[in-house]
């Protein structure tokens, strides 16, 4: 779910489903490094809200332990338009999201999961700062994480970037 600012008043809605699987070259306990392909399905319930084309893209991840308390690595991805509205125009996407944890105990820990988001067809960038608080709770067989992340701008270029955001979820693995 997302808000953005649009011609008159802010859009709300659901934005383009994304998915991506990493092949883990690497894996254990103080570290985990992988990559492999990414989707774009255009899902978004507004214009405004999506690109409106099917994307296809690379995602790497590196995820670091270096002790109980603190984890910290990054997810890089792009994408580029294969198909879709002919109206909308050609996708080019360079994402990368740089996270921080540290664990405070019971599952509660504080978090810096920004994500900086650069159009290489536009030229248009946004980096924002975040800072913010989660909590991880296991039900059976399933992880349940959900958190709360303001995330202020601290470089952007280009039209309509936001200032402010709030990035929330809810992640869930199943085992």
């Amino acid at each position: 779910l997302q808000t953005v600012p649009g011609a008159t008043e802010s859009v709300s809605g659901l934005g383009d489903l994304n998915v991506f699987g990493a092949y883990l070259a690497v894996q254990n306990p103080k570290l985990s490094m992988g990559a492999g392909p990414l989707v774009v399905a255009p899902t978004a319930s507004k214009d405004e809200l999506g690109a409106g084309k099917w994307q296809l893209g690379l995602a790497a991840v590196a995820f670091a332990v270096p002790s109980p308390k603190l984890q910290y690595g990054a997810l890089v991805t792009w994408q580029a338009s294969i198909a879709g509205d002919e109206d909308r125009r050609d996708t080019s996407v360079f994402v990368t999201q740089v996270f921080g944890m540290w664990q405070l105990g019971g599952g509660t820990y504080l978090r810096s999961t920004p994500i900086w988001v650069f159009d290489l067809k536009t030229g248009y960038y946004n980096v924002p700062f975040g800072f913010g608080i989660g909590k991880v709770v296991k039900v059976d067989k399933t992880v349940f994480n959900i958190f709360i992340e303001p995330q202020f701008t601290i470089l952007h270029n280009g039209v309509g970037q936001p200032a402010l955001q709030i990035f929330t979820g809810l992640n869930m693995q199943f085992n």
